[in-house]
């Protein structure tokens, strides 16, 4: 598949997470689940979808075992954690525009993401930019 399908994939499913997260989150709020579980339940349905939407839809090609996918896309996705968050910490030091911050951080963390989904997390052979890593859980 070529990259830039697979870049749509990937906005198309990360946008579609993001949108689950919002919407069930708002859902369990107005229903009076406390905003931090109801974060955290909805971060988790949000995870779940995205995962599958990456394994099933966006990086399809390679059929990873799921086990071994979902573990990598656990790490892929605290690697995004700690970028985003540490990119945010960097950009509020240099500027107090806190949505362009946030967003810029966002990017950064997607865009390594995807780069780490396409060349690990979601890759069946040992080729490419992290072929040694190919034994790593």
């Amino acid at each position: 598949m070529s990259l830039r399908r697979q870049v749509g994939r990937f906005a198309v499913v990360g946008a579609a997470a993001t949108v689950l997260h919002i919407a069930s989150g708002s859902i369990l709020i107005a229903i009076g689940i406390p905003p931090l579980v109801a974060n955290l339940l909805a971060f988790l349905m949000a995870f779940g979808f995205s995962f599958m939407g990456h394994w099933g839809y966006t990086f399809a090609q390679g059929q990873v075992p799921l086990s071994r996918a979902f573990r990598r896309f656990v790490a892929v996705a605290a690697v995004g954690f700690v970028l985003n968050e540490t990119v945010l910490l960097l950009l509020l030091q240099v500027t107090d525009v806190l949505v362009a911050a946030l967003a810029c951080a966002v990017l950064v963390a997607a865009a390594a993401s995807f780069v780490l989904g396409r060349s690990w997390a979601f890759r069946s052979s040992p080729s490419g930019l992290l072929a040694r890593t190919d034994d790593l859980p």
